[in-house]
Protein backbone atom coordinates (compact mmCIF):
# COMPACT_ATOMS: atom_id res chain seq x y z
CA UNK A 1 0.00 0.00 0.00
CA UNK A 2 3.10 2.46 0.29
CA UNK A 3 2.13 3.08 4.16
CA UNK A 4 5.35 2.06 5.21
CA UNK A 5 7.14 3.88 2.57
CA UNK A 6 4.93 7.06 4.05
CA UNK A 7 6.03 6.60 7.28
CA UNK A 8 9.63 6.80 6.53
CA UNK A 9 9.22 9.95 4.73
CA UNK A 10 7.19 11.71 7.34
CA UNK A 11 9.83 10.42 10.02
CA UNK A 12 12.71 11.89 7.29
CA UNK A 13 10.88 15.28 7.37
CA UNK A 14 10.75 15.41 11.06
CA UNK A 15 14.03 14.13 11.79
CA UNK A 16 14.95 16.67 9.40
CA UNK A 17 13.91 19.53 11.48
CA UNK A 18 16.16 18.45 14.32
CA UNK A 19 19.74 16.57 12.88
CA UNK A 20 19.33 16.72 8.78
CA UNK A 21 22.57 14.28 8.44
CA UNK A 22 20.55 11.82 10.55
CA UNK A 23 17.22 12.25 8.42
CA UNK A 24 19.84 11.88 5.80
CA UNK A 25 20.93 8.39 7.08
CA UNK A 26 17.20 7.47 6.80
CA UNK A 27 16.94 7.62 3.76
CA UNK A 28 18.93 4.24 2.94
CA UNK A 29 15.94 1.83 2.18
CA UNK A 30 15.05 4.21 -0.77
CA UNK A 31 18.10 5.03 -1.91
CA UNK A 32 18.19 1.44 -3.74
CA UNK A 33 14.20 1.65 -5.06
CA UNK A 34 15.37 0.58 -8.51
CA UNK A 35 16.20 -2.95 -7.17
CA UNK A 36 13.06 -3.65 -6.32
CA UNK A 37 9.86 -4.89 -8.42
CA UNK A 38 7.56 -2.15 -9.98
CA UNK A 39 4.71 -1.52 -8.16
CA UNK A 40 7.60 -0.86 -5.05
CA UNK A 41 9.89 0.94 -6.91
CA UNK A 42 6.64 3.38 -8.29
CA UNK A 43 5.77 3.76 -4.25
CA UNK A 44 9.11 4.33 -3.17
CA UNK A 45 10.21 7.14 -6.14
CA UNK A 46 6.34 8.79 -5.33
CA UNK A 47 8.38 9.67 -1.63
CA UNK A 48 11.31 10.79 -2.58
CA UNK A 49 10.16 13.32 -5.64
CA UNK A 50 7.75 13.87 -2.56
CA UNK A 51 10.62 14.95 -0.24
CA UNK A 52 12.25 17.26 -3.08
CA UNK A 53 8.50 18.99 -3.52
CA UNK A 54 9.46 19.95 0.23
CA UNK A 55 9.98 24.01 0.71
CA UNK A 56 11.99 23.65 3.90
CA UNK A 57 13.98 20.86 3.53
CA UNK A 58 18.01 20.78 4.24
CA UNK A 59 20.51 20.29 1.95
CA UNK A 60 21.93 16.86 2.94
CA UNK A 61 18.53 15.39 2.57
CA UNK A 62 17.66 17.16 -0.50
CA UNK A 63 21.13 16.31 -2.35
CA UNK A 64 21.14 12.45 -1.26
CA UNK A 65 17.22 12.33 -2.82
CA UNK A 66 18.65 14.82 -5.60
CA UNK A 67 21.01 12.24 -6.84
CA UNK A 68 19.31 8.71 -5.78
CA UNK A 69 16.67 10.21 -8.62
CA UNK A 70 19.30 11.37 -11.03
CA UNK A 71 20.76 7.95 -11.44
Amino acid sequence: SGEGYRFLTASVLRVDKINSQVAARLLTPLISYRKYCQKLKALMEEQLRFLLMQQDLSADVYEIVQKTLKN
